[in-house]
């Protein structure tokens, strides 16, 4: 057996910075290229909860709960995002109908998109005074940063970055403050749901660079 060794601390990685939230204005279809836009500004935690179920075997007479077998029988992702609601255009954006209003005399299909998050600090330069501009570019098969390369650290980065293919955003709730001089900062939700054009494995979401898995997305799926 080989040596078993801790690491030494400077070895780790142990930060990574608050999300920034892009999104697709429809689910994006695997056939173009996927154009992306800043949803907004963001205040607090951005999560992503998994909701993974499970089914198991045990043998209760015998070893109690203890699972001999167990399958993951899926999971149900939500993202969570504390954003500032105080642009009226959101409001539509933000909705899982496409609209501002609602009632209507019929139920609705929802209004699919895609969203992805990234690391803030990818976009900032070293000194975090100025963005930079994220690329894919096809014909080198790289990720560029106004042009340039990525570095050991913004690869790292980028490889945080989640990629939800399919989805729907429920409505923020609609609140009128004095406190905090009016400050309109509102959970809103984004609900996963499944993408047959993903490559198997990744058809809920998939984080880190999916060129990784044979995607471009500037075209779609490498090689289809």
């Amino acid at each position: 057996m080989a040596g078993i060794n801790l690491q030494d601390l400077g070895s780790g990685k142990f930060s990574l910075s608050k999300g920034a939230v892009f999104y697709a204005d429809d689910a994006w279809d695997f056939n173009s290229a996927l154009e992306l836009d800043f949803l907004g500004f963001t205040e607090g935690e951005i999560s992503f909860s998994l909701n993974e179920t499970y089914q198991q075997l045990t043998l209760e007479e015998f070893t109690g709960d203890l699972p001999h077998e167990g399958f993951v029988q899926g999971e149900a992702p939500v993202l969570t995002i504390p954003i500032f609601t105080g642009d009226p255009s959101l409001r539509a954006i933000l909705s899982p109908t496409g609209t501002s209003s609602g009632g209507f005399e019929r139920q609705l299909p929802v209004k699919t998109r895609t969203v992805v998050v990234f690391p803030e600090a990818l976009f900032l330069s070293a000194n975090g005074q100025t963005t930079l501009e994220l690329e894919y570019d096809s014909s080198a098969e790289r990720w560029e940063l106004d042009g340039s390369p990525l570095n050991t650290e913004q690869d790292r980065l980028l490889g945080q970055g989640l990629w939800i293919w399919r989805g729907f955003f429920g409505k923020p709730d609609v609140v009128y403050r004095h406190a905090d001089a009016g400050k309109s900062v509102d959970e809103v939700t984004f609900t996963t749901m499944y993408q047959p054009l993903a490559p198997n494995g990744s058809r809920a979401y998939y984080i880190g660079d999916p060129s990784e898995i044979d995607i471009d997305i500037n075209s779609g799926i490498v090689g289809s």
